[in-house]
Order: structure tokens, then C-alpha cells, then sequence
């Protein structure tokens, strides 16, 4: 994902495992939840069949990578 979407979703280029989780929580609890107009991080994987990933820190060193996609089925 590029700097401008991940500044955009998490407020820094440089993420937490524990803010992706979060976050990603929040958009799966979206899909099931009342209808949004609010963009999540989920609305980043826009086609079927493809994933995005996304270079997570720990005290500013990249220790995670986090993933998440959308499946064909």
C-alpha cells in the first residue's frame, strides 16, 4: 500500500501490528454492521482475487507484514 493510502488509514507510514489489527477489526466488523458511507481498509483491495500488504514497525523497525485480500468465491 502506498504512503499516501497508509498516512490516509493510519495516520503515519509506519503502522503498529496492533493499529493494523484494529483496524482490520474494524472494517470486518463494518461488513456485517449498519450501511456506511466511511471508507475502511478492506475498501483498499478493490477486485477479487488480489491482496495488498503492508510493512508494520515496532519501534520504528519493520517487524510484521500485514495482509488482507479479497477471495474469487
Amino acid at each position: 500500500m502506498g504512503r499516501e493510502r497508509l498516512v490516509h488509514h493510519f495516520g503515519t507510514d509506519r503502522p503498529s501490528p496492533a493499529r493494523f489489527q484494529e483496524l482490520l477489526e474494524q472494517a470486518e466488523a463494518a461488513l456485517t454492521g449498519p450501511s456506511s458511507s466511511e471508507e475502511t481498509l478492506l475498501d483498499e483491495c478493490r477486485m477479487r482475487w488480489t491482496g495488498v500488504y503492508v510493512v508494520l514497525y515496532t519501534d520504528e523497525k519493520p517487524t510484521h507484514l500485514g495482509i488482507f485480500g479479497c477471495s474469487g468465491d
